[in-house]
């Protein structure tokens, strides 16, 4: 196993990264490293004599931080387009936060609905994802099934406007 601190601690000896840009170069500045369809970089490391794969957001971050990511705290686009590597794109946030933002995309994107009961007519099921569990809300009422889904789409929709930007 490679020592990370070794690694991580190292990368400005190595690499060089635009910011504004979005780019990493060697350190002489004559070489643009290309990300891989995982969003990593591969560089050589002279002190463990080995080629490094890393992804490209955490170089990025801890260059231009100069200190390693914090444990506990993920990186994530703000735009949400992993090739953008520009600084103003990259947060770090801790897991608990960047898992909140995860439920909030799930749910706008394909788990939160409203749609009529297959067995009992004038009944709607509501659906959504919370704490990583699906759950199913059973309602009679068609006003208030709308105010439900439109109450839970109005909190997702704002976490999302708190940490993404468009």
């Amino acid at each position: 196993m490679q020592n990370n601190n070794l690694l991580h601690s190292n990368l400005h000896t190595y690499l060089l990264y635009d910011a504004v840009a979005g780019c990493i170069y060697n350190i002489k500045g004559t070489k643009k490293y290309e990300l891989d369809a995982e969003y990593r970089i591969r560089y050589y490391n002279k002190i463990s004599k080995k080629q490094i794969r890393l992804k490209a957001n955490r170089i990025a971050w801890e260059i231009f931080n100069n200190k390693e990511l914090p444990d506990g705290f993920v990186l994530y686009h703000k735009n949400l387009d992993e090739k953008d590597i520009r600084i103003n794109n990259i947060a770090a946030v801790p897991r608990a936060t960047y898992a909140i933002i995860n439920e909030a995309l799930d749910n706008l994107d394909k788990d939160l609905k409203l749609k009529a009961h297959p067995d009992v007519p004038h009944y709607l099921i509501l659906q959504w994802r919370e704490d990583t569990r699906l759950k199913v809300k059973v309602i009679q009422d068609i006003v208030e099934a709308r105010k439900q889904y439109r109450k839970l789409l109005i909190k997702y929709t704002k976490i999302l406007s708190k940490y993404l930007i468009t």
